[in-house]
């Protein structure tokens, strides 16, 4: 959450429309969101990111999934009306 603020907050001083703010920090978010699913499918042991990965086949589709409705969100002029959100 931390980094998410970080990219709002530095974006929005740059001079980015909000909008465009907006959509940099829901794609960071989501992205963290990602790492912390390869990185926590073992509660005590450490997950290398090969092997975290490659072990569970539906985990590679969930990410897959994620990044298919986050280039949709990002990038699809409909979704793009409907969220506010921009390139």
């Amino acid at each position: 959450m931390a980094g998410a603020l970080g990219l709002f907050l530095w974006e929005l001083n740059r001079g980015a429309r909000i909008e465009t703010v907006h959509t940099i920090a829901v794609n960071a978010i989501v992205l963290a969101e990602m790492f912390y699913l390869v990185n926590n499918r073992h509660i005590l042991a450490p997950t290398p990111l090969i092997s975290g990965l490659t072990g569970n086949r539906y985990v590679l589709l969930a990410i897959a999934a994620c990044m298919l409705l986050q280039i949709t969100y990002t990038h699809l002029p409909a979704m793009q009306a409907i969220f506010d959100s921009t390139d």
